[in-house]
Parts: C-alpha cells; structure tokens; sequence
C-alpha cells in the first residue's frame, strides 16, 4: 500500500423509498443506454444487496470481460 484517503461520504448507502424508481429512471436510462458502462454495486443499482450478492455479480462481470476478449 503506497497511500490512502479517508473521506466522509454522505448518504453512502441508498435510502430505501417505495418511489424511487420513478425518480430514478431517468438517470438508470441515461446510464444503461452506454455499452462500456455497467452498473454495480449498492449506490450504481440503487438498491440495497448483500455483500455475497455484490461479489458474486463481480464474478459474472469479470467472466462476461473473459469470454468477450478470448
């Protein structure tokens, strides 16, 4: 480890809001309509998952990179 930051991020993790997708949908069309951009994680999908949830959707992300670039 060469250095790191510590900053205090507001509103890291999502608010739950049974409206949110209507708020949202904009900004997820905007983003999804990009090839070379995925989102993920809790803050990107903007809902809650769990940790084993977000490394095994790492998994399957990391394998698609693989299986397009062989």
């Amino acid at each position: 480890i060469l250095g790191y930051d510590l900053d205090y991020i507001p509103n890291a993790y999502p608010i739950i809001d049974l409206e949110i997708q209507s708020k949202i949908g904009p900004a997820l069309s905007y983003f999804s309509s990009f090839e070379n951009y995925i989102m993920h994680g809790r803050n990107a999908e903007f809902k809650y998952v769990h940790t084993h949830d977000l490394l095994k959707n790492s998994e399957k992300i990391i394998e698609k990179f693989i299986a397009e670039f062989k």
